[in-house]
């Protein structure tokens, strides 16, 4: 067991060495590329790979398919038959808002302040030198959803969708607002669930007669509402459906109550967890609400979860619900936010065919959080994030050998692969500092 001392000076040399490997080796610049001869994931909607070539010209694809030939400047990347695919997206991370969780001055995801509820906002903390972002990237990420823990209230704060790559990593902020709901609720539910449907509800009337009468509650001359004015603010674009809710919930019973919620007001409803999802599958599908998932989760935390299943995502999907993929339905997922990719190939060995699940990751995320006329589909107009992987996406022995942002081509070099190679093979591994 580590003694305070030692603890102290675990976080102490991580803070350092973090800080010593902060500035990565510089990126591309943006290139024509061009892609030959690779088994192209998810250029149509049909799940069947083709083999063929994909055109680049800056951030964009321009074109893609058997007969397609490179510009005269084109910088060739020889696929040799391997996958190449869209790159991918995590669909509920704190990538950006935290580097060591131990260490609280590195963690921003969350607030004790009762000051704010629904509109808090993480996006201009996000950080784009993160550690964490280029050893995501390198693995095969692109995108994420940024999503803040929920802390005190029913109401945890506003999503930010990110590319993971720029000194601007940020492409949409206020892409969601996420609830809370069931055992793990915190705040107004306390007691009983039923006070946590009471206090949304409450919410969701206030925000929209504070909509009604803004001018006269900023003379004072309407009554007091639940939420302070700025939480009333960011419920309004779920309100009239430009945003969806995001509702971390899992027990069937708690899933049927927030559909019936989300009905009642009208709202596009993304369920985050949903480990007893298959039992109300066809609920779901009916309400078309979305699910985010993790495919490994399958055992049972709490009394909320236990009919957790590894055949969930085959469950949901083959009820014709939209779902996508996360890492860990829990906490945002940070560190390993690219385990995605390992989760919806055990959904495939769970039942999910393996273009579901490649959808999953790229086209049904995008479609949830509003950029699908941009990105996840490998097709002329669309964003130039692309990866050439070593072999099928969904294998967790597979790794991207190119990862393409944008039209750039990113390093697959991270402070992981950085201290990998420092201590492999030390000369001599008491005094490797000399190295």
């Amino acid at each position: 067991m580590k003694t305070p001392m030692t603890q102290s000076f675990f976080v102490q040399s991580l803070r350092r060495t973090l800080l010593a490997t902060m500035l990565l080796a510089p990126l591309a610049q943006a290139d024509n590329l061009f892609i030959q001869n690779g088994k192209l994931y998810g250029s149509d909607n049909t799940g069947t790979p083709i083999s063929g070539n994909v055109l680049i010209r800056g951030n964009r694809i321009v074109a893609v398919g058997a007969e397609v030939k490179p510009d005269a400047d084109s910088r060739i990347i020889d696929a040799k038959g391997r996958p190449v695919t869209v790159g991918l997206m995590n669909a509920h991370t704190g990538l950006g808002t935290v580097d060591i969780d131990a260490e609280d001055s590195t963690a921003d995801t969350a607030t004790p302040d009762l000051r704010f509820g629904a509109s808090f906002d993480l996006t201009d903390v996000i950080n784009p030198d993160s550690v964490l972002i280029p050893y995501n990237r390198m693995m095969g990420l692109t995108r994420a959803v940024v999503t803040p823990a929920v802390g005190h209230d029913v109401f945890g704060g506003q999503s930010t969708l990110i590319r993971l790559a720029g000194d601007d990593v940020v492409e949409r902020r206020q892409a969601a607002v996420i609830a809370n709901y069931g055992a793990h609720a915190n705040g107004a539910n306390e007691g009983s669930r039923a006070s946590t449907l009471l206090a949304m509800r409450m919410a969701f009337d206030d925000a929209k007669d504070y909509t009604a009468n803004r001018a006269a509650f900023q003379r004072g001359e309407r009554r007091e509402y639940s939420l302070p004015y700025r939480d009333l603010d960011a419920l309004l674009p779920v309100l009239d459906g430009r945003i969806p809710l995001i509702v971390a919930v899992d027990r069937a019973q708690d899933i049927r109550a927030i559909l019936k919620l989300g009905s009642e007001y009208k709202l596009r409803l993304i369920l985050l967890g949903a480990s007893e999802g298959h039992r109300v599958a066809k609920d779901i599908a009916a309400a078309k609400a979305a699910v985010i998932l993790a495919p490994m989760e399958n055992l049972p935390d709490s009394f909320d979860t236990l009919s957790a299943s590894l055949s969930n995502a085959a469950e949901l999907n083959r009820a014709g619900v939209k779902i996508a993929f996360t890492s860990n339905a829990g906490d945002s997922p940070s560190h390993n936010a690219h385990l995605a990719r390992q989760g919806a190939g055990n959904a495939v060995a769970n039942g999910l065919p393996a273009d579901a699940a490649l959808a999953a990751l790229t086209r049904n995320p995008a479609e949830m959080f509003g950029i699908s006329d941009h990105y996840g589909k490998l097709a002329a107009g669309y964003d130039a994030d692309v990866v050439v992987w070593s072999d099928d996406p969904l294998e967790v022995t597979s790794y991207p050998d190119h990862v393409i942002l944008a039209g750039t081509e990113q390093s697959l070099v991270s402070h992981q692969t950085r201290l990998r190679d420092r201590y492999k093979e030390p000369a001599d591994p008491l005094r490797a500092y000399k190295r």
